[in-house]
């Protein structure tokens, strides 16, 4: 006897399921999803009855997917992609150049790279407000985790917009008074690192040092800076950094490390948000007019 389904599906159902096959129980899916887990479970119930099928195994030990759960997940990601592009349109259609604009990048390209395009912004359209997002992770554009990323990359997903500004590029550092000391080719040569010296030591290598010796390690580039800067050490910074510090000096003046290429990205179904235009074009003016400093090719 051929199974007959309910003529109607509701994507809650859909949705519950989606998130517990991404979390792996249902507490975790329902506190991704602000509800009661009795609340999740029963829709979970209620889809499978209304498919036909079950989409879990169930024990003491949590949720399995079946073999037409699997089949159904395939189904569940391609609704909630098209949920999330429906929900993008239907926030901006008809909008103005005004609202919220999420914006994720590093510390230091907002410090040096992309600060002034919160004021051409402001100038131009004040009722559009930049939220950055700091850190060195990869903000997710198409589970709107941010709405305009600014980052070091070489292979953005085809999935998003975006435009390759320059190449990043880096080099080694000391402060002024710290160069003196270390002219004369100090071997080992002390750094402020990021690591361990097995990961360190290639990089100086590759930009003319034979041999290093750590003597901090700290992964966030400003601290880095401010270590380098109160004693006498070497910090490899990138060009956009470290030539932008009256108080150092490159300590291999010729020698450049290619980092990734700067992107500014966005989603594709946000590319023409009035806001979503307006603050992308803005960060990508700013960081075109430090193009040099970026490329190291300033001084």
């Amino acid at each position: 006897m051929v199974q007959k389904h309910s003529s109607w599906l509701s994507w809650d159902g859909m949705q519950a399921i989606l998130l517990v096959a991404r979390y792996g129980t249902v507490r975790a899916a329902a506190a991704e999803l602000g509800v009661a887990h009795t609340t999740l479970a029963h829709r979970i119930r209620v889809a499978e009855k209304a498919m036909g099928v079950s989409a879990f195994v169930k024990s003491v030990r949590g949720y399995t997917l079946t073999d037409e759960g699997a089949r159904i997940i395939e189904h569940a990601e391609r609704m909630a992609t098209e949920s999330e592009a429906l929900t993008r349109f239907l926030d901006d259609a008809g909008h103005e150049a005004a609202g919220p604009v999420t914006v994720s990048m590093n510390a230091s390209l907002l410090a040096h790279v992309a600060a002034e395009a919160v004021g051409v912004l402001h100038a131009r359209h004040p009722e559009i407000t930049l939220n950055f997002a700091l850190g060195d992770g990869f903000a997710d554009l198409d589970q709107r985790e941010s709405d305009i990323v600014l980052r070091l990359q070489n292979s953005p997903m085809p999935s998003l917009f975006g435009r390759r500004l320059c190449q990043a590029r880096s080099t080694v550092y000391a402060s002024r008074q710290a160069a003196e000391a270390l002219k004369d080719g100090v071997d080992p040569l002390p750094v402020v690192g990021w690591d361990d010296a097995s990961v360190v030591a290639p990089i100086y290598a590759s930009l003319g040092f034979r041999q290093v010796r750590i003597v901090a390690t700290v992964s966030d580039i400003q601290s880095q800076l401010a270590i380098a800067l109160s004693l006498p050490a070497a910090v490899e910074l990138p060009c956009y950094v470290g030539d932008a510090q009256p108080d150092l000096v490159r300590l291999s003046p010729n020698r450049l490390r290619e980092l990734n290429a700067l992107w500014i990205l966005t989603h594709e179904s946000l590319r023409k948000s009035p806001r979503i235009r307006a603050a992308f074009e803005a960060l990508a003016t700013a960081a075109l007019a430090r193009k040099d400093l970026i490329e190291g090719v300033s001084i």
